[in-house]
């Protein structure tokens, strides 16, 4: 489903290499609530763990036989990949606050399955009409099935009922009237799990809310009054469901209230980020106003591109973006920047179908403005906090002479250009020059190598780490010059490179001196970019140990050609 892809795409990143792959989400990521995984899925079934699939020697899939069908039409058989037949941990279907123990242990969702059990699995159509299970990170898709008498099938049964017999608004007041009362839609008395279920779905402010629901509160928060929504840790791991459902009753609890600009941000995010046309007025009026914070100004821009009105939406990014960027902190304008990027790249990423190169007028005039946010933001926020959103528009700028730009060179190579990794493996091909290089200058950017060498600083593969080495290993200018480049563009990533060429054997008073101003660059950047609590012990740190003469023994970096990966 396009909303399905819209959300994981927007707000989660999911790494699944193996089944014990971990991931991560976004602390913007909407946790769907059980009532919503209902609703999305295109269909729910019973299914029975047959047998595992060996894709090579590292990928595995389970495929698994539907037996049952509770919603839509599903095929007789689905494969799950990234998974595997073994002892997995049971459900708990008492417990509806969490999802399966093994998704909070990595993989965000379970992928561990005993074969010729039953599981109670979400699945939906892809875009080529197959069938795939829901991906929403720790949510309960595939649970154990141990038969109807549980709170968890009795919940699904009630949101099946409610979804096939009333509209959206209509379940959202059946459900508060089963919240009010602790009966269900059949006078059955419901558990404490079942009614903080309901609970946590009347809380959460998320895109699959009816429109009419957002628009309400969204109303009633510009009346002063206050909410006291899901907490937010509860759309990473499990939550403490228990709490908001005392809340909800009126007795007494922790939760705190929720902020109104939080709670503006949360309401205007989810109706940006669903299907929501209906609410084209809210944002209308919006738009016109001055006094906008920057997640009411980024989350308009991203409803009217979402919504038909791309065009307007570019034209403020085109007039209005970086004057206002100009007097934000750096930490707003970065906010401010993740909804441009949305705004300009839809639902698409690096398949040449980004929203900007729909528009005729954005394809034309946006690589140009790209760069220019491009220079921006390493000036401002860091060069470690440009995206791809912003980088890849780069290579449609045509480039005759890569000296000519030497900036929009370098942003080039930062986009892992190939036309620019292979002019700057060229150049540094040739002998060197016989000019001197002046002692004093910290940036000798006029010198012939420098270029291409800050070229092959700005883009890390082990080809950028082999061509920088050999600079090094020429010895004279272009030694100095690879050094300098390092410091200049280079990251984390070539500190090991770097402590190889401050343990060459051959180093000049010079050359040390140069050395530690590189290392004070590279932690420079690491600690602006890195909160405090992820910073290394410093008496570690390549810069602390160079600044106390505390030299890398020899590294013989120039007389291991074989070795590439330094």
């Amino acid at each position: 489903m396009s909303l399905t892809k819209a959300i994981i795409s927007g707000f989660v990143a999911l790494i699944a290499v193996t089944p014990a792959a971990a991931c991560s989400v976004a602390e913007t990521y909407i946790r769907p609530s059980n009532f919503e995984l209902v609703q999305i899925a295109d269909a729910i079934v019973v299914a029975r763990a047959e047998n595992e699939i060996q894709n090579g020697s590292v990928d595995r899939s389970v495929a698994f036989r539907i037996e049952a069908i509770l919603k839509g039409d599903a095929p007789d058989r689905v494969v799950l990949p990234f998974a595997s037949i073994g002892k997995p941990i049971a459900s708990d279907l008492s417990d509806l606050s969490g999802s399966n123990p093994e998704g909070h242990m990595g993989p965000c969702n379970r992928t561990t399955f005993a074969q010729a059990s039953r599981y109670l699995m979400f699945l939906e159509r892809s875009a080529d009409g197959g069938w795939r299970q829901l991906d929403f990170p720790f949510s309960r898709i595939n649970e154990d099935y141990f038969g109807e008498d549980n709170a968890w099938m009795r919940t699904v049964r009630l949101y099946l009922r409610l979804q096939r017999s009333r509209q959206p608004m209509e379940q959202i007041g059946a459900l508060t009237r089963m919240a009010e009362t602790r009966l269900d839609d059949e006078g059955r008395s419901l558990a404490d799990a079942e009614r903080a279920d309901i609970a946590d779905h009347l809380r959460s402010i998320s895109p699959w809310k009816p429109t009419a629901h957002l628009l309400d509160l969204h109303a009633r928060v510009e009346r002063g009054e206050t909410m006291t929504p899901r907490p937010a840790e509860a759309n990473g791991e499990s939550g403490n469901l228990d709490e908001v459902a005392r809340q909800l009753m009126g007795e007494t609890g922790t939760v705190s209230p929720q902020g109104p600009q939080e709670a503006r941000r949360l309401i205007l995010a989810a109706l940006a980020e669903g299907d929501h046309p209906d609410a084209l007025p809210l944002f209308e009026s919006l738009s016109a106003r001055t006094d906008l914070d920057v997640d009411q100004r980024g989350l308009t821009l991203r409803y009217f591109a979402r919504n038909g009105q791309y065009p307007r939406a570019y034209k403020w990014i085109e007039e209005r973006l970086l004057p206002e960027l100009g007097r934000m902190s750096s930490q707003d304008a970065g906010r401010l920047l993740a909804h441009v990027g949305d705004v300009q790249m839809g639902d698409h990423y690096g398949d040449g179908r980004e929203r900007w190169r729909q528009d005729p007028h954005a394809k034309v005039t946006w690589p140009e403005l790209a760069f220019a946010l491009y220079r921006y933001v390493t000036a401002t926020v860091g060069k470690d906090r440009v995206g791809g959103w912003l980088t890849d528009a780069l290579s449609d700028i045509s480039v005759s002479d890569y000296r000519a730009r030497p900036e929009l060179t370098v942003a080039l190579a930062g986009a892992f250009d190939d036309g620019v990794m292979r002019w700057a493996n060229q150049e540094l091909s040739r002998p060197q020059s016989a000019r001197s290089l002046d002692q004093s200058a910290l940036e000798p950017q006029k010198h012939h190598d420098m270029l291409p060498l800050r070229v092959l600083a700005s883009a890390w593969s082990d080809e950028s780490i082999s061509a920088l080495r050999r600079a090094f290993c020429d010895g004279g200018e272009r030694r100095k010059l690879a050094i300098l480049a390092l410091g200049q563009e280079g990251d984390e990533l070539y500190e090991s490179l770097l402590e190889k060429m401050a343990g060459a054997s051959n180093l000049s008073g010079d050359e040390r001196d140069w050395l530690l101003r590189a290392a004070i660059a590279f932690q420079a950047r690491r600690v602006k970019s890195e909160p405090a609590w992820m910073a290394d012990d410093p008496k570690s740190w390549l810069v602390t140990r160079l600044a106390q003469s505390d030299w890398p023994k020899s590294s013989m970096i120039c007389s291991s050609p074989k070795s590439t990966r330094q």
